[in-house]
């Protein structure tokens, strides 16, 4: 234990970690492991994979990480065992140097539509009650202990799975996100001279049926670890089943690892496709410090996007992308992968082409566009109306929150899209009446006008759904100085008291109105651990 990793040295405790101290020290190992890669020295990139596994730091912010940060910080696995209490995280970040055996996973069910949901808010089921036709999904769930041991294994693995990615990959990737995917198909498409046709695809089950012996021998993790997670087998209530394919979606190195089968694509599709030409710095061609052609450059205007298991290829005919689609083939057939075949097409993109929740399309003056797909749409809407259908009895306050937390979710995922003025009217009126049919139902006997008057008020010219809560506390100097919350404090005479006073706290439904960003976005050709210093 360093002195600077705890700012109580004599006695460390949870509570006393330098977190800037551990994810620095975290942070050099890393960039030293990117060197390692890039020197092709495999030996090193071993050594100091193994420094990063052992050390306190690496061992720390992997409990934290699963025991505090992680959405499922809640969700035990077979065991029935959460980290809560400091003691109980500083003393198993001490425990996990120790070697255990992985436990089997812990099998649960949810609805397939509701995957974006935190996994402690889902209705979950357990057993072997799986149909084909029950539209739920199956999930693995690691013990906490392991999940812990892949986080810190994971800390190791992503320099190296950085350094040998694609370009343009964004799903599970540090400091990058669906907005990348859709400025890099803009930057795609929006050329005057850019590709007509495209290729969507999808693949099947990714993380069910990615191949064991594949990850095993290309993955640069310890073989006798990594084959513990992949063959720990699950229980699904009280029969245990062996795991022969796939990784759980839980794990938290298993999305690195999903990565990790899939990169390369990029490369692959270039050396397959790409025409052979006169190497010219004046043609555009990119070169090295040897004066040797780089990667890059598409003449067969073949470019690649992925997002998780999703993809699209851009192409210039049909004919050529069909032949793109049977060399993806050859490329995920010994990684045991195959396409979506329901969810693959191949399209012109004058007529228009849907990823990620958009529909991009060019216009025939050569615009390129993106905006919000109408499936996107009509999924958000019915989330809405089954929440304020399915809100029964639930306090007026709580029904804003939950609605509120919806709304933010979805404007700030597409506020990168075009359009979003139509989109926020629509979404505005509809969520009204909405709201005024729910009004309407829950006081029934009242007038339209007490209804109103009672709901809503206005707000910088808008009309606004609103509800009062009262809270009890004891009045403060602070809080007096803060913006007012009732007439209660309001009119209180001068002097502060103790004594606890009703006020009406003010709750407020967001309207639809975010505005567009301008996506500032990290360069492809930019490798995350490349940024650190080498100590």
């Amino acid at each position: 234990m360093t002195s600077k990793l705890f700012y109580q040295s004599d006695s460390p405790h949870w509570n006393s970690v330098n977190w800037k101290h551990a994810e620095k020290n975290i942070a050099n190992l890393q960039h030293r492991i990117t060197m390692a890669t890039k020197r092709g020295d495999n030996q090193q990139v071993r050594n100091l994979q193994r420094l990063l596994v052992r050390s306190l730091s690496g061992r720390l912010k992997a409990v934290r990480q699963v025991a505090q940060e992680n959405q499922n910080k809640k969700t035990p696995g077979i065991d029935g065992k959460l980290w809560t209490t400091p003691q109980q995280k500083f003393q198993a970040a001490l425990d996990l140097r120790k070697k255990s055996k992985t436990l089997p996973l812990r099998r649960i069910f949810i609805p397939k539509k509701d995957g974006s949901l935190r996994l402690n808010q889902l209705l979950l089921f357990e057993g072997s009650c799986l149909a084909s036709g029950c539209g739920l999904r199956p999930l693995g769930i690691p013990a906490i202990r392991d999940r812990a041991a892949q986080a810190v294994w994971n800390f190791a693995l992503l320099p190296v799975v950085e350094q040998t990615s694609d370009a343009a990959f964004y799903g599970f990737h540090p400091y990058r996100s669906c907005w990348d995917a859709f400025a890099q198909i803009r930057t795609v498409f929006s050329k005057k001279n850019s590709a007509e046709w495209v290729l969507v695809a999808d693949i099947r089950k990714m993380f069910d049926t990615i191949d064991h012996n594949w990850l095993l021998e290309n993955t640069p993790v310890e073989k006798k670890i990594l084959k513990s997670w992949l063959k720990s087998g699950f229980f699904a209530g009280n029969e245990f089943s062996l795991t022969e394919s796939g990784t759980p979606q839980v794990g938290i190195i298993f999305p690195t690892l999903a990565n990790l089968t899939l990169n390369g694509l990029e490369v692959f599709l270039e050396k397959r496709f790409s025409k052979p030409c006169v190497q010219s710095k004046a043609a555009g061609h990119r070169f090295n410090e040897q004066g040797t052609k780089t990667g890059g450059y598409h003449p067969t205007k073949i470019n690649v996007v992925r997002y998780e298991n999703d993809f699209i290829v851009s192409g210039r005919s049909a004919r050529q992308l069909e032949l793109v689609r049977s060399a993806i083939e050859t490329f995920l057939k010994p990684r045991g992968l195959q396409f979506h075949e329901d969810k693959n097409c191949i399209t012109r993109v004058h007529s228009g082409f849907h990823f990620l929740g958009w529909k991009f399309w060019k216009t025939p003056n050569g615009a390129f566009l993106g905006q919000i797909s109408r499936s996107s749409l009509k999924a958000h809407q019915e989330k809405i109306k089954n929440t304020i259908k399915e809100s029964g009895n639930l306090p007026t306050p709580a029904l804003i929150r939950k609605l509120n937390e919806q709304i933010n979710g979805w404007t700030n995922y597409h506020r990168c899209s075009d359009g979003l003025w139509k989109v926020w009217g629509k979404m505005n009126k509809y969520v009204y009446e909405l709201l005024w049919k729910w009004a309407r139902k829950r006081h029934g006997k009242r007038s339209h006008t007490w209804i109103y008057n009672h709901h809503w008020l206005h707000l910088d010219g808008r009309r606004t759904f609103f509800a009062k809560e009262l809270a009890n506390f004891a009045p403060t100097e602070q809080s007096m100085g803060e913006k007012p919350l009732t007439a209660a404090l309001r009119l209180r005479p001068q002097g502060f008291s103790n004594r606890k006073v009703n006020a009406e706290k003010l709750y407020t439904l967001k309207p639809y109105s975010a505005r567009k960003i301008l996506i500032r976005r990290l360069p492809a050709s930019i490798k995350i651990f490349d940024l650190g210093q080498e100590p």
